[in-house]
């Protein structure tokens, strides 16, 4: 299994989907929240983040630790510099958004009576996370523009 401080970084809050891919079992009964407020709060959340790294003097750090920071300080900038551009508004591509929610259940573990009952939980709220994907959508008019350039997509 991943390390669980790698997925609470990695994930604030967001791909639970990806901690069920990683064998994290303790998100395997909710859909990630991809509401406005959510987005909104993970933008907050990843510029403080960048405000801690800022006060941390990478120097002291031993050189393996010195590159995984920067990768870290590097993905969370990236994730903060655009978000001006709102592609959370736009939450389907070729290769995630809801379209492909089943493929959830190929990688997790139908081991135990708790696998099959968080798979139900999740399940139940897949109204919500789809009502939260046409709400995004319909926010932002620049989704149909940009899906609507089908060139991009064919292989």
């Amino acid at each position: 299994m991943a390390d669980a401080r790698f997925v609470e970084t990695r994930l604030p809050g967001f791909s639970v989907t990806f901690a069920s891919y990683l064998g994290d079992r303790r998100y395997n009964d909710r859909w990630p929240d991809v509401s406005l407020e959510a987005s909104t709060r993970r933008h907050r959340h990843r510029k403080q983040v960048l405000k801690q790294l800022a006060a941390i003097d990478r120097e002291v750090l031993a050189p393996d630790d010195q590159l995984n920071f920067d990768l870290f300080r590097r993905e969370y900038s990236v994730s903060v510099e655009s978000h001006k551009f709102r592609w959370f508004l736009c939450p389907l591509t070729a290769r995630d958004g809801i379209q492909d929610a089943s493929s959830t259940a190929d990688v997790i573990r139908f081991e135990r009576l708790e696998d099959y009952q968080q798979w139900v939980k999740r399940l139940q709220s897949f109204g919500t996370y789809m009502d939260q994907t046409v709400a995004l959508m319909r926010s932002w008019s620049v989704c149909q523009a940009r899906s609507a350039d089908k060139s991009s997509t064919i292989r």
